[in-house]
């Protein structure tokens, strides 16, 4: 009986751990540089996290990131301006967008359950970049 107790008991908590890895969602990844993009949605925090990773000794390490709420219906978007890679990371709302520009550079767009996604990484120490949202080939300013 004590035998099939801890059994039971041992596999209610391999369960319990497999629903936890679940809670975030790895929506893209990408190299860039000599490090990493990585996107993901917390679904216990409902944010969209995008973290900049770099090796070091073998070993994988957030340099910078940055974390969003958004329910998609509004302008809403976040800059990480303390240590480069500086990090631009937004949604999109309105769906007659075509593209994110940021100060000249194309924003990546990514998507997710129908919720477009955009980021900007520089590299170039240039904080404050312009923001600007593209419709039909008219740059529409979003952030000064």
């Amino acid at each position: 009986m004590k035998k099939l107790f801890i059994i039971l008991f041992f596999l209610l908590m391999l369960s319990s751990c497999s629903s936890n890895s679940n809670l975030k969602d790895n929506i893209y990844e990408t190299t860039v540089h000599q490090g990493k993009i990585s996107i993901y949605f917390d679904k216990e925090t409902s944010l969209f996290h995008i973290a900049y990773l770099e090796k070091n000794n073998h070993k994988w390490k957030q340099v910078n990131g940055i974390s969003l709420r958004s329910t998609g219906k509004e302008k809403n978007f976040v800059i990480s301006s303390d240590k480069k890679p500086y990090l631009y990371f937004g949604t999109i709302a309105n769906p007659e967008a075509d593209k994110i520009i940021v100060g000249n550079t194309d924003a990546t767009i990514v998507t997710y359950n129908n919720l477009k996604l955009w980021y900007y990484a520089d590299f170039k120490a240039a904080k404050n970049l312009s923001i600007y949202e593209v419709i039909n080939n008219k740059k529409i300013l979003i952030q000064p």
